[in-house]
Protein backbone atom coordinates (compact mmCIF):
# COMPACT_ATOMS: atom_id res chain seq x y z
CA UNK A 1 0.00 0.00 0.00
CA UNK A 2 2.95 2.28 1.11
CA UNK A 3 4.53 1.77 -2.55
CA UNK A 4 1.14 2.96 -3.87
CA UNK A 5 0.75 5.85 -2.53
CA UNK A 6 4.77 6.89 -3.04
CA UNK A 7 3.83 5.91 -6.81
CA UNK A 8 0.37 8.68 -6.47
CA UNK A 9 2.56 11.09 -4.87
CA UNK A 10 5.22 11.09 -7.31
CA UNK A 11 2.40 11.06 -9.99
CA UNK A 12 0.41 14.57 -8.48
CA UNK A 13 3.55 16.06 -8.21
CA UNK A 14 4.41 16.05 -11.65
CA UNK A 15 0.74 17.09 -12.33
CA UNK A 16 0.89 20.21 -9.87
CA UNK A 17 4.23 21.04 -11.30
CA UNK A 18 3.13 21.77 -14.93
CA UNK A 19 1.82 25.41 -15.90
CA UNK A 20 -1.48 24.10 -16.69
CA UNK A 21 -2.94 20.92 -15.44
CA UNK A 22 -4.32 18.59 -18.26
CA UNK A 23 -7.85 17.55 -18.44
CA UNK A 24 -7.24 14.06 -17.79
CA UNK A 25 -5.51 15.30 -14.30
CA UNK A 26 -8.73 16.30 -13.16
CA UNK A 27 -10.94 13.49 -14.00
CA UNK A 28 -8.46 11.15 -12.31
CA UNK A 29 -8.73 13.91 -9.23
CA UNK A 30 -12.29 12.97 -9.01
CA UNK A 31 -12.01 9.57 -9.22
CA UNK A 32 -9.26 9.65 -6.27
CA UNK A 33 -11.50 11.96 -4.47
CA UNK A 34 -14.06 9.36 -4.92
CA UNK A 35 -12.44 6.37 -3.84
CA UNK A 36 -11.12 8.35 -0.33
CA UNK A 37 -14.83 9.03 0.21
CA UNK A 38 -16.06 5.52 -0.59
CA UNK A 39 -13.04 4.07 1.72
CA UNK A 40 -13.40 6.54 4.96
CA UNK A 41 -17.61 5.13 4.60
CA UNK A 42 -16.70 1.65 4.17
CA UNK A 43 -13.96 0.91 6.34
CA UNK A 44 -15.52 0.33 9.62
CA UNK A 45 -14.81 2.68 12.23
CA UNK A 46 -13.00 0.85 14.34
CA UNK A 47 -10.43 -0.34 11.83
CA UNK A 48 -10.30 3.62 10.59
CA UNK A 49 -9.84 4.52 14.07
CA UNK A 50 -6.78 1.97 13.88
CA UNK A 51 -4.94 2.97 11.37
CA UNK A 52 -5.42 6.40 12.01
CA UNK A 53 -4.02 6.09 15.73
CA UNK A 54 -0.79 3.23 13.97
CA UNK A 55 -0.17 6.15 11.60
CA UNK A 56 0.12 8.87 14.34
CA UNK A 57 2.65 6.76 16.85
CA UNK A 58 4.61 6.24 13.43
CA UNK A 59 4.95 9.83 12.88
CA UNK A 60 5.67 10.57 16.65
CA UNK A 61 8.10 7.82 16.80
CA UNK A 62 9.54 9.49 13.47
CA UNK A 63 9.27 12.90 15.28
CA UNK A 64 11.11 11.88 18.25
CA UNK A 65 13.95 10.10 16.36
CA UNK A 66 14.61 13.04 14.13
CA UNK A 67 15.04 15.39 17.10
CA UNK A 68 17.17 12.89 19.19
CA UNK A 69 19.46 12.47 16.36
CA UNK A 70 19.56 16.15 15.80
CA UNK A 71 20.74 16.83 19.79
CA UNK A 72 23.08 14.50 19.43
CA UNK A 73 24.65 16.02 16.11
CA UNK A 74 24.38 19.25 18.02
CA UNK A 75 26.70 17.97 20.69
CA UNK A 76 28.71 16.13 18.75
CA UNK A 77 29.51 19.64 17.09
CA UNK A 78 30.14 21.36 20.22
CA UNK A 79 32.42 18.58 21.97
CA UNK A 80 34.38 18.57 18.28
CA UNK A 81 34.52 22.66 18.08
CA UNK A 82 35.30 23.35 21.33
Amino acid sequence: MVERLEALLTYVNKVLAQPEPPLEASRIGRKLMEMVNRASTEVPPEKLDAIVKGSLRDYSMIAYLSEMASTQLALQEKIISG
